[in-house]
């Protein structure tokens, strides 16, 4: 074949049209066409016009026909396993992702390495990946069987454009439905004997863990975002508490899918322009703030005492994400409450505020929240008795109403 260097091609004859392409392959023009609809072929775009790659067209017929080194087609494919090749693109960054959402990545592609990590990557095909997702859709739930669909695709499709695969594998492939039962509602928000029970054992317990309880029980702020409060945040006159930062992990290189690597935390910004605001407080939890500081003031560390934090860890720093976390389990050890967790008042607060028919728009600004759909698919739990007891409320409303 004439090598060019015309628009279109490259040097070396790297880009094919379609009928170059077909003429390699003994093919017809629509036969490319459909290798590339199946992802055989890789389609590029070289200005308004659409080429073939010479590689997948070398893969395709498993010799080189164009006499072009194997340095100038870019090498061969990758040898990385899929394990591998996700490392890789993980430590390397995705885009302009924060560590936590990398991790978060590296959580979700754990659960098809389970099926699909030592394979290497040239080899996984879309019935490969089928499989994978078959097999562990019984024992995810939705959200996290999506996460994982999303992010393997990411994978594949980065190794295609990158030439590391003759094809991506992923191109066709159907989002994976969850099979596993979907766990009750009621597990998932703190009903109000729950609530009653938490605040009266936790006041008992510790101090710090009541004012976290309190603030986080009126407010459903991110447990991130509690431990970054500042005293100067908080206006007692006006019952108010700014959130303008947050606690968050800071990860470093990952090892290993199946396992998070080392982090830290730190001080972040909040996670969108939505989060930076400012909330009303209860009493209570304004009289626990109160009794916290108190208690602060007359301990015998002088860097808590002076502390800009509200939960001053270590030097007078902000209390870490693991701190807080270790007081909590110590807690739930103490009074045998498994089910307790930080994030599950959140979920408490925006259900609350539903059932009281509070417009999305207002939920979505308490809760700094950027997505509506986080608060309607997210955080909102209604008990099937709350369910029939807005029904009842809703026919007395409108018994004496005329017939339309």
């Amino acid at each position: 074949m004439k090598k060019k260097t015309g628009k279109g091609e490259t040097q070396g004859g790297l880009l094919l049209t379609f009928q170059q392409a077909a003429t390699c392959l003994g093919l017809t023009k629509r036969d490319v066409q459909a290798m590339v609809d199946e992802g055989l072929l890789h389609e590029v775009r070289a200005g308004e016009k659409r080429r073939i790659t010479a590689r997948s067209v070398s893969h395709t017929l498993g010799y080189d026909p164009f006499g072009v080194s194997a340095p100038a087609l870019g090498g061969r494919y990758t040898d990385l396993t899929f394990e591998q090749y996700a490392l890789k693109m993980l430590n390397r960054g995705v885009k302009k992702a924060h560590s936590r959402t990398i991790e978060n990545y590296r959580s979700a592609l754990s659960l098809t390495a389970k099926e699909l990590g030592g394979l290497p990557m040239t080899e996984i095909g879309e019935e490969d990946l089928r499989r994978a997702f078959r097999r562990i859709e019984g024992k995810y739930a939705k959200y996290s069987l999506m996460s994982a669909y999303t992010i393997t695709r990411c994978v594949m499709r980065t190794a295609y454009e990158a030439g590391d695969i003759p094809s991506d594998p992923s191109k066709h492939l159907e989002s994976p439905k969850s099979t596993k039962p979907r766990r009750g509602d009621a597990n998932r928000v703190y009903s109000q004997s729950e609530l009653a029970e938490i605040l009266r054992t936790s006041r008992e317990y510790s101090a710090e863990l009541y004012t976290m309880f309190a603030l986080l029980e009126c407010t459903g702020m991110r447990p991130g975002e509690m431990l970054a409060l500042e005293w100067d945040s908080y206006d007692r006159e006006k019952r108010t508490i700014r959130v303008f930062q947050a606690v968050t992990r800071q990860f470093g290189a990952i090892r290993d899918l199946g396992k998070s690597g080392k982090s830290k935390s730190v001080i972040s910004v909040p996670k969108s322009e939505y989060s930076v605001r400012t909330l009303r407080l209860s009493e209570a939890a304004v009289e626990a703030l109160d009794a916290w500081r108190t208690t602060l003031k007359r301990c015998g560390d002088r860097s808590k005492a002076r502390s800009r934090y509200i939960f001053p860890g270590a030097k007078g720093r902000f209390r870490s994400l693991s701190g807080a976390e270790k007081l909590l389990q110590q807690y739930r050890a103490a009074y045998d409450l498994e089910g307790v967790t930080f994030y599950k008042f959140r979920h408490t607060m925006c259900t609350r505020l539903a059932l009281d028919r509070q417009p999305v728009s207002v939920i979505q600004r308490v809760l700094g929240d950027n997505s509506p759909d986080v608060v309607t698919r997210i955080y909102t739990h209604v008990y099937a008795e709350e369910a029939l007891r807005a029904m009842d409320d809703f026919f007395d409303r409108n018994a004496d109403k005329p017939e339309p």
